[in-house]
């Protein structure tokens, strides 16, 4: 035989229908369930946890009059009004927070004081990543006006390892006369 000729049209399977092709006709990898995608690599994957998943908050329950470092006693978790955490929340011992699992975490401090004329009362955030050096951070000043005032401030703390970054709330500069506002009903000073 010299040549083979083939007559007619080439095998052409056009589009398949619907709900035809199997999962084991694609080459993708891992493992299918309801809690996973198909990425463009092929590959299932469970979605990027993109959420808040840990909210927590403290506040001091009594009025402060002096300076303490780190801020130890009349502490207690939010628990008035709905208050609700998100996750497992944070771990309170000896005034030192320790986070329940590594990521970037908001630390928020509100300080509310009365502060006597000329003077002024500071709270510090102090945060570690050694678990022994702990350096300022964050710190909210309230200046003397005989009255009671309201200040906050924020830092962002990426948590890359919970044995050694820990955070913890100094009250500084407080005069006689001036306080830090605690109660056990509402929040004042928190953190």
């Amino acid at each position: 035989i010299n040549f083979i000729q083939i007559l007619g049209n080439v095998l052409d399977l056009g589009v398949p229908s619907d709900s035809t092709v199997s999962l084991a006709k694609l080459t993708a990898t891992g493992t299918k369930s309801s809690s996973t995608f198909l990425r463009g690599d092929n590959t299932f994957n469970a979605p990027p946890n993109t959420g808040i998943t840990e909210a927590d908050q403290f506040r001091l329950t009594a009025s402060l009059t002096s300076d303490v470092d780190p801020i130890s006693s009349n502490l207690e978790r939010v628990d008035s009004d709905g208050f609700g955490k998100i996750g497992t929340g944070m771990s309170l011992s000896s005034g030192i927070y320790t986070f329940p699992s590594t990521g970037t975490y908001l630390i928020i401090l509100t300080l509310q004081g009365y502060v006597v004329s000329s003077d002024n009362i500071v709270l510090s955030l102090f945060t570690t990543t050694d678990n022994s050096s702990y350096n300022t951070a964050a710190r909210v000043v309230l200046s003397g006006t005989n009255s009671e005032n309201l200040g906050s401030n924020f830092f962002y703390f990426n948590v890359s390892n919970t044995s050694t970054h820990k955070a913890k709330f100094v009250a500084q500069s407080i005069a006689s006369g001036s306080s830090f506002s605690g109660s056990t009903d509402k929040n004042g000073t928190c953190f």
